[in-house]
């Protein structure tokens, strides 16, 4: 059998060493990491902090959907913080219902340029049932032979047992 030349004897390790291995951890690169993190992180507060005072000191947008300042507002209305809750659902549906009703029954101009009038409802079913309603034509005027709907019943009555020939 061939040996292995490089194979040391077994047996209980002699201690070469006292204390710790200095090859492990470099203390110093830690500690200069922890300190340039430290630097980083007081640097990005310093440019946020800049950052955030500049916008502050520029005019506020205007745009159409931003609220008017509090002194243009009337005041006898509290600024609207919190959502108006129902206080009686039933009595809004009812007010609601009374005006649906009024605007379905009632008669008035909705362009008066353009001529457009709103009528009651009664008055446009009469005015509907007067005139009539489109109808499509040619469909089936040139048709020959029967329906489908015809065949349909045909067939359901020929697929019936006759009742006699038990």
């Amino acid at each position: 059998m061939a040996t292995n030349s490089s194979a040391e004897p077994q047996g209980e390790p002699k201690p070469t060493v006292q204390g710790h291995e200095n090859t492990d951890v470099r203390v110093r690169a830690i500690f200069v990491f922890v300190i340039l993190l430290f630097v980083c992180l007081v640097a990005i507060q310093w440019i946020l902090d800049g950052m955030l005072k500049g916008l502050k000191k520029g005019a506020p947008p205007m745009d159409a959907w931003s609220q008017p300042p509090p002194a243009a507002r009337p005041a006898e209305t509290p600024p609207r913080r919190f959502p108006r809750l129902q206080l009686s659902p039933s009595a809004d549906l009812e007010a609601f219902r009374a005006r649906e009703e009024a605007e379905l029954h009632s008669y008035g101009w909705i362009d008066r340029t353009s001529g457009i009038v709103q009528i009651s409802i009664e008055r446009a079913m009469d005015l509907t049932l007067k005139k009539g309603l489109p109808v499509r034509r040619g469909t089936n005027e040139n048709k020959i032979g029967q329906s489908s709907l015809e065949l349909q019943q045909q067939r359901a009555l020929r697929a019936q047992p006759l009742e006699g020939a038990k």
